[in-house]
């Protein structure tokens, strides 16, 4: 027997970007379906330390329901960030000035189920978990879904896709959706920590340049769990003959600073893997009838951990682009367009620190001045927000390391 829907908009995909655009559109009082494939809690490879617009999104989502995460240390926090270059080289402390939001961390598997169940809250939303939609019939006034059983079938009049930055997946659906960008593997662990190691503890960049260009991540997460990960250029990954897993148990064993913190430590669970898109920049965004959120507008940022902080704010913009276009009855790609230039907008300055990141990696030995560069432009931002001078600054930057990319 089908199951039949019909909703004005359309969320598919139930991550950071999905979540909080259902949380606004329920601010707006906007009836909307929310799909997705998993079923919660799931996990998620992340390098789970998350810049401070995490921090302002969920208090705009709900003040007191944010402080309570903070105060009951569900979220910790951290205003500090060690970038270390070479095996054994000096750390570069960077601390973030009281004014400044702090670096949020949490388990990914933790902080989704959080924001899903914060959205399940509204009476505006409807949810269907283990939905895995395999067809996408564009029509003149919006879109049919179809599940891959063929038994649910749901009519919008907008799709909001937050399906991750596989253009593959998104090509499927969008035929002239485009996105530029390195591809990147990563390999994670946990381990069993103990409160010697503390949880305000700052988050540690290691940037090697042997055997191959490469990045690891820790993250504190609690008093009784930290988080290692290690990324690499996928060209890179292909050049070299052992696989990540090796590659981190080599390096924790090598460096100093990681072999006297992780050997002491028990690691917990398996090892997971991932591959995304990084210093990318998306060229469209919104078509008629849809407009697409999260890692896919291009603007995952590792050094800063802006990921998920981006997701949750092009998820914000457009729950109110899509509140617009309904108020104004009209989903046209030239309406939605508005949504595409918001975004951009926004996050311009994040795309120029996405291409000096990748183009650092690629050339090692200024990873360092260009790590210290990448925050203080981070600070510049948060101090001078309102000075439309700063784009003017930074366009040569853009101009030069997406040149080199």
């Amino acid at each position: 027997m089908n199951t039949h829907h019909t909703f004005d908009v359309c969320i598919v995909g139930a991550g950071p970007a999905g979540t909080t655009t259902s949380l606004f559109l329920s601010k707006y009082n906007i009836d909307h379906l929310l799909i997705e494939r998993a079923i919660f809690p799931r996990n998620k490879v992340c390098g789970e330390s998350f810049y401070g617009r995490v921090s302002h999104v969920l208090r705009e989502i709900d003040e007191s329901w944010a402080e309570n995460l903070f105060q009951s240390g569900v979220l910790t926090t951290s205003r500090q960030i060690n970038v270390t270059y070479g095996k054994n080289g000096k750390a570069l402390k960077i601390r973030f000035p009281a004014d400044a939001p702090p670096i949020v961390k949490c388990k990914r598997v933790v902080f989704d189920k959080l924001l899903l169940d914060k959205a399940l809250e509204s009476e505006h939303v409807k949810y269907l978990e283990g939905c895995n939609i395999c067809k996408f019939e564009k029509e003149k006034q919006g879109w049919q879904l179809t599940d891959i059983s063929g038994t649910t079938i749901i009519k919008t009049q907008l799709l909001i896709l937050a399906i991750g930055d596989k253009p593959i997946h998104l090509r499927q659906i969008l035929p002239n959706y485009r996105m530029d960008g390195v591809e990147w593997l990563a390999t994670r662990r946990y381990y069993k920590a103990n409160d010697a190691h503390g949880i305000g503890l700052p988050g540690e960049t290691f940037i090697f340049s042997k055997p191959l260009p490469y990045t690891v991540y820790t993250t504190p997460l609690s008093r009784d769990c930290t988080m290692i990960e290690l990324m690499i250029d996928k060209k890179f990954a292909r050049k070299i003959n052992y696989k990540l897993e090796a590659l981190l148990e080599q390096t924790i064993r090598e460096n100093a600073v990681l072999s006297t913190y992780f050997n002491e430590l028990e690691m917990t669970g398996k090892a997971e893997g991932v591959s995304m898109l990084l210093g990318t920049n998306p060229r469209s965004l919104s078509w008629d009838n849809t407009l697409v959120v999260g890692s896919a507008i291009g603007s995952i940022h590792p050094v800063t951990g802006n990921g998920v902080g981006h997701a949750m704010r092009s998820g914000q913009i457009a729950a109110f682009w899509a509140g617009q276009s309904l108020r104004y009855k009209n989903q046209s790609a030239t309406f939605l367009q508005q949504y595409n230039k918001a975004i951009k907008q926004r996050f311009r300055m994040d795309y120029v620190k996405g291409f000096i990141y990748a183009y650092s990696i690629k050339v090692p030995r200024i990873a360092l001045p260009l790590s210290r560069l990448l925050v203080y432009i981070q600070i510049f931002e948060i101090k001078f927000r309102s000075l439309p001078i700063k784009k003017l600054m930074f366009r040569p930057f853009e101009y030069y390391f997406r040149r080199r990319l």
